[in-house]
């Protein structure tokens, strides 16, 4: 390189140097290139003579040229170094730590309110099902008072019917008494005063007179069956009213007991269907209360990450970091 310098055994490769310096660098590394390659390689065959100088003299062996190249490498040298110097560098920043901090800090925040949000509608579903339930007991209540002040009714009417009934055949049976006596007194009375003017006629033995007597006989006979009949008549006209009102009872017995089966039945349909809509109604709100939360944790996370960054900024700028890595690390991280 200088006249005094031993000269290079092995050729230098410069190759390399702008593999990591950059395109900077690879005008640096040809510009070394071309001020070594003014050095001449030689063999080393023998253990040269040195040739004695009196003087250090730093003429390159490229010739004249040499300052110019010195000063020029020496300034690309130099502006690869400022050029590396000004590149911007990565502050380390854990996204990680950050988001997590984000979230449980959002979540944090975001769950007591839509819990509380949850508690309130479940006590009002609460409310529904207990009036609700109280609705369906009433009217359950109501249903079997129904029956049962019917049933008692019933049962009234039906002892009523009895007593009337066995009243009614007494009286039948008094007058139809009364009228036998009384028939019997009267046909005896008859008898003996039509036996009485037969006898003073002088005709009791004569067949007019005695035709009289049996005619008065058949009379009586004939009206006293027509009397009983008309008393077994009323007899079984009230024994078949009373027969057709119990009828009556029996029937509207079995009705109203019906009517309470088909009430309730119906009380319960309504109800299992409030219970079922309530049911419905809470889990679509949970399903929206559950989105409504997780989207409102995700917008406060995201809004906690960009604290997050900008804190780290902030504390990147009282530290004294350069401009460029805060403005590098602000452009990778937000």
């Amino acid at each position: 390189m200088f006249n005094n310098l031993t000269t290079f055994t092995n050729p230098i490769n410069l190759d390399g140097v702008g593999s990591w310096l950059g395109d900077a660098g690879k005008n640096v590394a040809l510009g070394l290139g071309n001020l070594f390659g003014t050095v001449k390689k030689v063999e080393k065959t023998s253990t040269p003579t040195p040739t004695p100088t009196t003087t250090y003299n730093p003429t390159p062996t490229g010739g004249s040229d040499w300052a110019a190249e010195s000063s020029a490498l020496n300034a690309q040298l130099k502006a690869l170094s400022n050029q590396l110097a000004q590149q911007p560098k990565l502050p380390n920043f854990d996204i990680l730590a950050n988001y997590n901090k984000a979230k449980q800090t959002a979540s944090a925040a975001v769950t007591p309110l839509y819990n509380k949000k949850l508690d309130i509608f479940l006590e009002g579903q609460g409310i529904k099902k207990n009036t609700k339930t109280q609705m369906r007991d009433l009217s359950m209540e109501n249903s079997g008072i129904a029956e049962r002040t019917a049933l008692e009714d019933n049962a009234s009417s039906r002892t009523r019917t009895g007593e009337d009934l066995a009243n009614a055949l007494s009286t039948i049976g008094t007058n139809r008494d009364n009228f036998l006596v009384d028939d019997a007194q009267a046909f005896d009375d008859s008898r003996r005063a039509l036996q009485e003017d037969v006898a003073a006629g002088g005709a009791t033995d004569t067949g007019l007179g005695q035709q009289n007597i049996q005619r008065q006989l058949d009379d009586r006979n004939l009206s006293s069956e027509r009397q009983t009949t008309e008393f077994k008549n009323q007899e079984s006209a009230k024994q078949l009213l009373a027969g057709r009102t119990f009828a009556d009872l029996l029937t509207s017995d079995d009705r109203s007991k019906e009517k309470r089966t088909q009430d309730d039945k119906a009380t319960n349909i309504d109800f299992d269907s409030y219970m079922s809509e309530l049911a419905n109604e809470e889990t679509s709100y949970r399903l929206t209360n559950d989105l409504e939360k997780a989207l409102e944790i995700a917008r406060q996370t995201q809004s906690n990450q960009s604290q997050g960054v900008q804190e780290f900024l902030a504390g990147l700028a009282n530290k004294g970091a350069r401009a460029q890595d805060i403005a590098f690390a602000a452009q990778v991280y937000k």
